[in-house]
């Protein structure tokens, strides 16, 4: 479950993997048009991985009802 302010969102996933602790790289100008992506990480396995933002996820599926809606 994810709150921001007062409106709260639950997020399905697939299957949960495991957990890490990690630093999170700004992608700058490269992902300017991708605001749900926070920016990127390289995993324990030498992979990237892109990190979604929660808080703009709720805002996109917030106005995404609105346009649905009017």
């Amino acid at each position: 479950m994810i709150a921001i302010g007062d409106v709260s969102a639950a997020l399905l996933v697939d299957k949960l993997i495991g957990q890490e602790s990690t630093v999170i790289k700004a992608m700058g100008d490269f992902l300017k048009d991708s605001p749900t992506i926070a920016g990127a990480t390289i995993g324990g396995d030498g992979r990237v991985r892109l990190v979604l933002d929660p808080a703009a996820l709720i805002d996109e599926a917030i106005s995404s009802e609105a346009k649905r809606a009017s």
